[in-house]
């Protein structure tokens, strides 16, 4: 598998915090994918509901919500990325 680096430049996209873990093929409705796992970690700033701001860490994350975004072909599959992003919650 390449690098991280080279993946995300060739797929153009510039977020740090996306790391990808590994590719397969995933048969859906009679269609083959290309798939490309990747997880979208950070240490969140505050809560994207809320607002309530990261001090001592009481936001935390809080389980994973998988994405599956559908791209452009490669080569005779089309290409599909599925990311695990985290969920946060504030903790008391």
């Amino acid at each position: 598998m390449c690098s991280n680096d080279i993946i995300s430049n060739i797929l153009g996209v510039s977020d740090k915090n996306l790391v990808f873990t590994g590719d397969g093929i995933e048969k859906i409705r009679d269609i083959e994918f290309k798939v490309l796992n990747a997880v979208l970690t950070y240490v969140p700033k505050a809560c994207s509901k809320c607002g309530c701001v990261n001090e001592n860490y009481s936001v935390v994350k809080n389980g994973r919500q998988t994405v599956k975004v559908i791209l452009n072909r490669s080569g005779n599959n089309p290409l599909m990325l599925k990311i695990k992003k985290l969920l946060i919650a504030i903790s008391n």
